[in-house]
């Protein structure tokens, strides 16, 4: 279908590269990870207990993007059963629970204020625009893979502890069985 699409476009190129959209999303968000990070080494705002409230904005606008455009996808995907389905919730569940771990982890007042309001009605807006509204699929394979590229790097930063701390032998049992579940939806 999106051969199809942009077959007699300019966009012809970017189909063989749609790694670089997913590499996009990725650099993306580890961009504003570096700011974050930045940020918490001011003084000012150290000394408050609290994060910059600009990069609290442009964090929690970004993940506001980031979940509606989830919410957008998951409208217009086509799951092949209630099962596929279910399954696919409870992954961007967790997804979306490490997320607002994290993002309160930083901006705690500001984000018990505002951010965990603005985060929770994301999903729920792009899944109504998803309901009223129609991308072609060239668009939604490029949202699809922007947002695959930050999942990835919010999935490594923040649902993945850090190597000391690592139990591999449970991430590759919840990979198979996880994978099992999918295959067998």
């Amino acid at each position: 279908i999106v051969l199809e699409s942009i077959e007699n476009s300019t966009w012809i190129y970017i189909e063989h590269h749609i790694y670089i959209i997913a590499l996009l999303g990725l650099m993306s968000f580890y961009s504003l990870e570096h700011l974050v990070k930045k940020s918490k080494n001011n003084a000012l705002f150290e000394k408050l207990n609290e994060g910059n409230p600009y990069i609290f904005w442009i964090q929690i606008t970004s993940f506001f993007l980031y979940n509606a455009i989830i919410g957008y996808l998951l409208a217009t995907e086509e799951f092949e059963s209630p099962l596929s389905l279910f399954f696919y919730f409870i992954a961007l569940s967790v997804h979306f629970m490490t997320n607002d771990w994290s993002l309160r982890e930083v901006h705690e007042r500001n984000y018990d204020k505002y951010g965990r309001f603005v985060l929770a009605f994301a999903p729920i807006i792009g899944w109504c625009i998803g309901i009223f509204t129609e991308l072609n699929d060239f668009i939604i394979t490029i949202l699809l893979a922007f947002v695959s590229g930050g999942l990835i790097l919010n999935a490594l930063k923040d649902e993945l502890s850090e190597v000391e701390n690592s139990h591999l032998i449970s991430l590759w049992a919840g990979l198979v069985i996880y994978t099992l579940l999918l295959l067998l939806t």
